[in-house]
């Protein structure tokens, strides 16, 4: 019964975000009255609790209709415009990287396809220096 009762709970809180209860402080309150519901209906099941309480979206209108207007609007207004910088910040990381991994590509096919002149290893020594031919061999 509990587990029915957690999941009624836990749905509950998911509608109660979306319709912006971020503090938790509407849910508090009515996880309150649903344990006192449950203490004095030890029986009660998933399908009392929404009997008595409604459905998680109803409680989530309900949310909605008792919280001050401004304050309600205020918040959903944060998050979008939060969600819209976060949106601005992954594009730019993206860009960045792209760009990048371009550079990488692009030097890696030049290095690989460039030009190659051979030079010989003894190159840029004085032929009669000892020192340079003890060195070579």
């Amino acid at each position: 019964m509990t587990e029915e009762i957690n999941k009624y709970l836990e749905s509950v809180r998911r509608q109660l975000k979306k319709a912006g209860d971020r503090d938790g402080e509407y849910f508090a309150v009515l996880r309150q009255e649903v344990d006192t519901y449950c203490a004095e209906h030890p029986l009660a099941t998933a399908e009392d609790l929404l009997t008595y309480f409604g459905s998680p979206s109803s409680q989530a209108e309900e949310f909605l209709r008792n919280a001050p207007k401004g304050f309600t609007q205020q918040k959903l207004a944060l998050r979008r415009r939060f969600f819209a910088f976060t949106k601005v910040v992954l594009a730019v990381l993206a860009a960045a990287i792209i760009l990048l991994l371009s550079v990488l590509v692009i030097d890696t096919w030049s290095y690989t396809h460039g030009s190659v002149s051979e030079s010989s290893a003894m190159e840029g020594h004085y032929e009669g220096s000892e020192s340079a031919l003890e060195a070579f061999y």
